[in-house]
């Protein structure tokens, strides 16, 4: 997969990590040492995440105290795809995500 990465707050290693683990979970390569033991994931959009993935795009990622997301596009085939995941994390000062809600769909036309 070829992944293009945002150019924005690189001064904020929560930003960052927010960047890194998105990538980690679009591409199903998350380390158990940065969720806590009962986070959830929430999928929307009706779909699994795609599998066979050419390209991701992340525009952006924040964060503010003890939540964060990220936004971006992918590549699948002909097929382009935008996502946004919203983050939750156990406290203000911790990269330890408690839940994340991944929402994404199918652009037409």
């Amino acid at each position: 997969m070829n992944i293009h990465r945002s150019q924005t707050c690189r001064n904020s290693p929560k930003n960052q990590f927010i960047e890194d683990f998105t990538i980690a979970l679009i591409q199903n390569n998350l380390s158990k040492e940065v969720v806590a033991a009962d986070w959830q994931l929430v999928i929307a959009g009706g779909k699994q995440i795609p599998q066979q993935i050419q390209e991701m795009t992340v525009i952006a990622s924040i964060s503010h105290g003890k939540y964060g997301s990220c936004t971006g596009k992918l590549m699948v085939e002909d097929e382009v795809y935008h996502f946004s995941v919203h983050y939750e994390f156990v406290s203000t000062t911790k990269t330890i995500v408690q839940k994340a809600k991944l929402l994404f769909v199918k652009e037409i036309g």
